[in-house]
């Protein structure tokens, strides 16, 4: 999904070779954390929000909507919810 082997994701992985900007920016797309994340360990108090953001980038306007209502929904639920 990210256009490279299992093999040079692991050799990444161990350290054992280095990537391309194109390498990183198709991990970070992916996997919806921040490139501070995968090359240094460093996540921002708001990571759930900016992933979250980053993925949706890549949805269409129906599936963005989808995913509106969805939250929506739960949002209304949980606010029902708490009242009782």
């Amino acid at each position: 999904m990210i256009d490279i082997s299992e093999v040079f994701l692991g050799q990444i992985e161990r350290g054992e070779c280095s990537l391309s900007i194109k390498t990183l920016t198709n991990i970070v797309a992916f996997s919806g954390s921040s490139a501070d994340f995968i090359l240094y360990g460093n996540d921002d108090p708001n990571s759930y929000i900016n992933k979250i953001n980053r993925m949706l980038k890549y949805c269409s306007n129906n599936t963005l909507e989808l995913i509106y209502n969805l939250i929506h929904d739960i949002h209304k639920f949980n606010k029902s919810r708490n009242r009782h």
